[in-house]
């Protein structure tokens, strides 16, 4: 080879396989290239385009990250086809592509038969390695904050937040796609604007109409922090998890009602009687036969209680007592009431979202009603026209919030609406 190119004077660019320019300008794949040898390999393994299929060109457009894709393929082409140009183009591997058109695309079914005509829009789902790799080394070069990896939330013009492109709710809804096929061949597919009044927030979201409850309850935990779990969702009642929108009458535009509480929000309630629950434990130990729901003392002579009622006593705003009478709950919130710091509560009972809120004038904690495990109830010794009631609001005794002074005539009704 040396000697060849010094007596033939060739040079290194003449040597390098020769492209062809197509009419477009476009090079074309030179020949006995690594891209023509493996085209033929596919061809050969793969019969992808049959000699009797339709091989008449479609055009398409594909959605990825903000991007949009033009391609154009024959309908007769497989999925897999398609993922293969894709991975040319984004650079996301072929293993890691979700392609969704009515429902999710399998790589071994054709265009013709997903039902993809001339100018359809797919949309694709994956990640490059690349920008899987690049996020813990973007952290340890830019010192990047736990507050600047927060899925980037977009602002309506209301000022209303948008579920944010690329968070882990979008990646779950694809993993999801693929193990339970939420979107059939045959649903609708189309787009839905909606709008979910949460705590007086406005958050607006697009989704298929034919995604099911629980895909909007999880990007709705992204958003809003609550479990899905601990969500309600309402839409002319309470929707279920396993529903569709579009079976459920939600149409664009729909507005639906969030009901649920944070972790951090029950966990401040727990928290408001943190000091006197130690007291309580304290007189446990002291007293060892004494328990919330029995024993040989009543509620009203121990220790925790006794001070509260001696130091508060009776409210000047007390609501009178009724002996053996059970009434329904008032349709204004019950009030004449104090807790055990001695603040004012008042009692609404929001039936139409299961909620119990509990009011005092420094806040309303918004508890539901199925997250309250237990009420006891006892007579105030002497007054016995009212009851020192307790509420669990969490698994263990601890987070028993006391009330005092609460109507007798109303004991009953508390216990039956809460539905323990």
């Amino acid at each position: 080879l040396p000697r060849a190119m010094s007596e033939d004077h060739t040079t290194v660019a003449e040597m390098q396989p020769q492209t062809s320019i197509c009419a477009d300008g476009d090079e074309a794949a030179p020949e006995g290239s690594s891209a023509t040898q493996e085209a033929a390999e596919e061809a050969a393994a793969e019969p992808e385009l049959e000699a009797d299929a339709d091989s008449s060109p479609v055009s398409l457009k594909v959605i990825f990250n903000k991007r949009k894709i033009d391609l154009t393929l024959p309908v007769s082409a497989k999925v897999i086809s398609l993922k293969r140009q894709l991975q040319e183009l984004t650079g996301v591997p072929v293993d890691m592509q979700k392609l969704m058109f009515r429902g999710l695309c399998h790589d071994d079914r054709r265009l013709s038969e997903l039902g993809v005509g001339d100018g359809a829009k797919l949309m694709l789902v994956g990640s490059t390695p690349d920008s899987l790799a690049s996020l813990p080394r973007a952290m340890s070069e830019d010192h990047t904050t736990v507050a600047e990896m927060q899925p980037q939330t977009s602002i309506c013009a209301d000022g209303d937040e948008a579920a944010p492109e690329g968070s882990s709710a979008t990646q779950e809804a694809a993993e999801e796609a693929a193990a339970e096929p939420e979107l059939e061949a045959d649903a609708d597919s189309s787009p839905v604007s909606l709008k979910v009044i949460f705590n007086k927030r406005k958050i607006d979201l697009t989704l298929p109409v034919s995604a099911k409850v629980i895909s909007l309850k999880r990007q709705l935990q992204e958003l809003t922090g609550v479990p899905v779990d601990m969500q309600k969702l309402m839409f002319r009642g309470l929707c279920h998890d396993d529903r569709r929108l579009s079976e459920l009458g939600v149409g664009d535009g729909a507005k639906l009602m969030l009901v649920g509480s944070t972790p951090d929000s029950l966990a401040s309630v727990r928290r408001q009687d943190a000091a006197g629950e130690a007291a309580d434990a304290r007189s446990k130990a002291n007293n060892p036969g004494n328990s919330d729901g029995a024993g040989a003392v009543r509620l009203s002579q121990r220790d925790l209680h006794r001070r509260v009622l001696d130091k508060y006593g009776r409210p000047d705003d007390l609501t009178p007592g009724i002996l053996n009478a059970n009434l329904p709950l008032p349709p204004a919130p019950l009030s004449g009431m104090y807790n055990r710091q001695g603040a004012k509560v008042r009692l609404t009972f929001k039936l139409e979202i299961d909620q119990l809120w509990i009011g005092t004038k420094e806040r309303t904690n918004k508890i539901p009603m199925s997250s309250i495990k237990r009420i006891v109830s006892e007579p105030i010794e002497g007054q016995e026209a009212h009851h020192i009631v307790g509420l669990q609001l969490g698994t263990t005794e601890q987070s028993m919030y006391w009330l005092y002074w609460v109507p007798c005539q109303y004991v009953r009704a508390i216990q039956t609406t809460i539905g323990t």
